[in-house]
Parts: C-alpha cells; structure tokens; sequence
C-alpha cells in the first residue's frame, strides 16, 4: 500500500510514512518508555509495541466472559 508523505502542497509529515503488518501488540496497565524493557517484551514475547489505552477494556471483557479484540495503530515504540 503505497501512503502518502503529503496532503497538498503546504501539509506534509517530516518523514514518509510506512504501513507495517505482522507484528505483535500488547496492552498493559503501565506506560512503557524503558528501551531495556521494550527489548525485553521483544526478545522474550516478540512484542513490538505497547499500549495501555485498552487494558482496561480487555480486562473488563475477559472478566465478564467476554471475548474482546483491539484494533491499534501506533505512531510510537517505547523509549525510541
């Protein structure tokens, strides 16, 4: 999918921007911005980003008995 760097010719992002598919999310209860962390989540769960917006509503869910999925897009990762 081809993504445009510019809306019109005075709006642009800084860098282009690229559609990444295949890796793993997480959800937590905490704020990562730890890079020795966020390589840990990768080398022991392959997780390639975190987020805690949706913890709350996964735990919700699955408390209930409730099967949830999070649709995410991130602009970020952990300390980098």
């Amino acid at each position: 999918m081809e993504l445009k760097q510019c809306v019109n010719s005075t709006l642009c992002l800084e860098k282009k921007p690229k559609l990444v598919v295949g890796l793993r999310g997480s959800t937590s209860n905490i704020f990562v911005d730890n890079a020795a962390y966020r390589d840990f989540l990768f080398q022991t769960f392959q997780v390639s980003s975190s987020g805690m917006e949706s913890f709350a509503m996964v735990m919700t869910s699955l408390s209930n008995g409730f099967v949830v999925l999070v649709i995410r897009g991130f602009s970020n990762i952990a300390s980098g």
